[in-house]
């Protein structure tokens, strides 16, 4: 199990970030944003495109990448404007935003990068076209090989001139570009060997800010060095931080999942931080949440009187923040489902309040936690669901629609919906399905007709 996909702990070697748990199943985690700021966006952005204004592209993609982050659409436009344009600034930040939907358009812009000489810029989207399984495209292997070439070359350089750091940074980026180079390997192999001698030398009592950086050094180069993540989680516990004492030892849960000392050291630092939810979450996607430790017992009973507390505070979407993680983690009695059932009530009230004009709470955010709570809750999937599709996520928006159409499965106007969100994404035969069962709830709906004629001319015959 990989657990860094479903909890952010923070990836740098510095420990920093926050523990989250993951997103509910059914699709993306929905950003609330206006949907008619981002239709306005979009519009404009295309409009700039029929003109081939590739400088207002990049401009319109930049603004409306601040209302929606990661929108597809102004994504893949920002990245072929600027390689149109040659603004290979923002074609490198671009490409690696969407190497996994445009790799034939990022592995050009990769390619431009390289032609210019920027290898550290180029190694960055070939990198991010490796992670997302790019490496077949004619060119490919050459361009790897010069990338990783000259980036030794440029470590070598500034391993002459003193710069350790940079040669750290570059040698780490090269055997990322190209994993299989024997040379970067066994420089890499050898500076891990230094920097753990180095890092041995130091002691805590002594010097804590040298021990530290002298670890972190070694994690620098090795995300996954055990003993650099034990002596860092040690060092944070002795200086009193043990939110940064948490991330390492859930680090080391993630390379070792029978490690119950770790988990042990997680639920203590969490104990003494006040962050048991996070703890309790981070357990969960180990599988080490098991009611038989007492440290998930603890837990546990903490998440509890939080969930409790925040009810009788009014606050019901932090109560349902931690009632969703005690059901997931097993927690069950007459007590959990009275609780369940008022909070369900009053999120389902604030959402249908915020349907109709009136001020409520967050009704992403809101909706996210519902169906953590109750998965078939239609008011939820119903807001989600609107709420993509606005933001014109049609895939996300077609897996909720779906969703409703299960939990109400003769509600004729959440099939039409299933159809267009399914149409908008490329997906004829579905979306014909779907407008087939519209109009057999019921038959006469105009706009079911009409979206069914549409459909008919595009499928084949």
């Amino acid at each position: 199990m990989e657990m860094a996909r479903d909890i952010n702990f923070g990836v740098g070697s510095d420990g920093k970030g926050m523990v989250r748990s993951a997103p509910p199943s059914g699709g993306a985690v929905p950003h609330q944003t206006s949907g008619s700021d981002v239709r306005g966006g979009l519009m404009a952005i295309r409009e700039a495109w029929r003109r081939a204004d590739w400088a207002s592209v990049i401009a319109g993609a930049e603004a409306l990448l601040k209302i929606s982050p990661q929108h597809p659409d102004a994504l893949k436009m920002q990245l072929k404007a600027a390689v149109n344009s040659g603004r290979l600034d923002v074609a490198a930040q671009a490409a690696v935003a969407v190497a996994e939907e445009q790799p034939s358009v990022a592995f050009l812009a990769a390619r431009k990068l390289i032609g210019a000489r920027d290898w550290e810029t180029a190694a960055a989207v070939l990198v991010a076209l490796r992670q997302a399984g790019f490496g077949e495209a004619d060119g490919w292997d050459t361009a790897v090989a010069k990338v990783a070439f000259n980036l030794l070359k440029s470590a070598t350089q500034a391993r002459t001139d003193g710069d350790d750091e940079r040669y750290r940074h570059l040698l780490r980026l090269g055997v990322a570009v190209e994993p299989d180079n024997a040379l970067l390997r066994r420089k890499m192999d050898a500076l891990r060997a230094e920097l753990v001698e180095q890092a041995r030398a130091q002691e805590f009592e002594k010097d804590p800010e040298g021990f530290v950086a002298a670890w972190e050094r070694v994690l620098d180069m090795d995300q996954r060095h055990v003993t650099a993540i034990k002596r860092l989680a040690g060092a944070a516990e002795k200086t009193g931080d043990q939110h940064r004492a948490m991330v390492f030892w859930a680090r080391l849960l993630e390379i070792d999942l029978t490690n119950t000392a770790a988990a042990q050291r997680l639920a203590r630092a969490a104990g003494r931080s006040g962050r048991e939810h996070d703890a309790l979450a981070v357990l969960h996607e180990a599988g080490l949440a098991t009611p038989d430790g007492e440290h998930v017992a603890h837990l546990v009973h903490k998440v509890r009187g939080a969930c409790k507390l925040a009810f009788r505070a009014g606050d019901a979407l932090g109560a349902a923040h931690h009632l969703a993680l005690l059901f997931e983690v097993g927690e069950t009695g007459e007590e959990m489902e009275t609780l369940r059932r008022k909070v369900v009530s009053v999120l389902s009230r604030e959402l249908k309040a915020f349907r109709r004009g009136e001020p409520s709470a967050d009704p992403v955010t809101a909706a996210t936690l519902l169906l953590r709570l109750d998965p078939a809750n239609v008011a939820a999937l119903t807001a989600l669901a609107r709420h993509l599709y606005q933001a014109r996520d049609f895939v996300d928006a077609g897996r909720y629609y779906q969703r409703l159409t299960e939990a109400a499965p003769d509600v004729a106007v959440n099939w039409l919906h299933l159809a267009r969100a399914r149409h908008r994404a490329g997906d004829l035969q579905g979306a014909f399905a779907a407008v087939s069962q519209s109009r057999a709830l019921a038959p006469g709906d105009g706009a079911a007709e009409n979206l069914a004629t549409l459909l008919r001319t595009k499928l084949p015959a």
